[in-house]
């Protein structure tokens, strides 16, 4: 097979541009016509900062709450998340 035939093949199965396979996503309980939000915290520092959050999001009508538990570095000796112990928090 050449290049071009490669390139043609690609082009046809794999670099698609069409949607017709999209499919919507619902969750029971949330309107498909509202836009869907998902927020939170980007570091999940404490438990209370969490429920506080989370409690101020679904004020705000946000329904999926995300939080952070590892942050990458962004320089050495950087905050890196409270990782494992913070999963209790959830």
């Amino acid at each position: 097979m050449t290049r071009k035939d490669r390139d043609k093949t690609n082009d046809n199965n794999s670099n698609r541009t069409d949607m017709k396979d999209l499919q919507p996503i619902n969750f029971p309980g949330l309107d498909p016509r509202r836009p869907l939000v998902i927020a939170g915290p980007c570091s999940a520092e404490t438990e209370e900062q969490v429920i506080e959050t989370a409690r101020e999001l679904a004020a705000e009508g946000v329904r999926i709450f995300r939080a952070g538990l590892w942050k990458p570095r962004t320089k050495p000796g950087g905050f890196e998340g409270v990782g494992a112990e913070g999963v209790g928090i959830f």
